[in-house]
């Protein structure tokens, strides 16, 4: 490899006999760019199968959430029936809201669109929606008060 003082020697006073040299650090050059890129394109496949295998993890994951998040709402669904037919009030939101107020306080759930239908014969519920930690809603839950 050519160091700066020869380059400079050879950009201010070529000669013939630098020829040789230029060609075969041309060579090296264009030698080392082709094995540069060749294991930029490698690393680059490498990396795009760990993309592919992301975006395949996520996708199943999405689908464990999902049918997850469906059986949730069907629990609550039934949830919020068993609770009408005990004489607690319950009742679905236009916000897309599940709330029930039991004897120690109220529990709300944010119900997804695609299981909404779930809750269709629930009656409309129209008070305010209390905002609770997910600690605090399940603690009522587990611990209605007086039913």
């Amino acid at each position: 490899m050519l160091n700066d003082q020869e380059l400079e020697r050879i950009s201010t006073q070529a000669q013939s006999q630098d020829i040789p040299t230029l060609v075969a650090e041309i060579h090296r050059l264009r030698t080392f760019l082709q094995e540069m890129g060749t294991a930029v394109e490698s690393r680059l496949d490498e990396i795009e199968g760990y993309r592919q295998e992301l975006v395949n993890e996520n996708a199943r994951l999405l689908a464990v959430k999902d049918g997850f998040q469906a059986e949730r709402d069907a629990c609550l669904a039934l949830l919020a029936k068993m609770s009408l037919k005990a004489g607690i009030n319950a009742g679905f939101t236009a916000a897309q809201q599940l709330a029930i107020e039991l004897p120690a306080g109220q529990v709300s759930w944010e119900i997804s669109a695609t299981e909404a239908h779930l809750f269709q014969d629930l009656p409309a519920y129209t008070q305010p929606v209390q905002e609770q930690a997910l600690i605090e809603k399940y603690q009522l839950v587990m611990n209605p008060g007086e039913l």
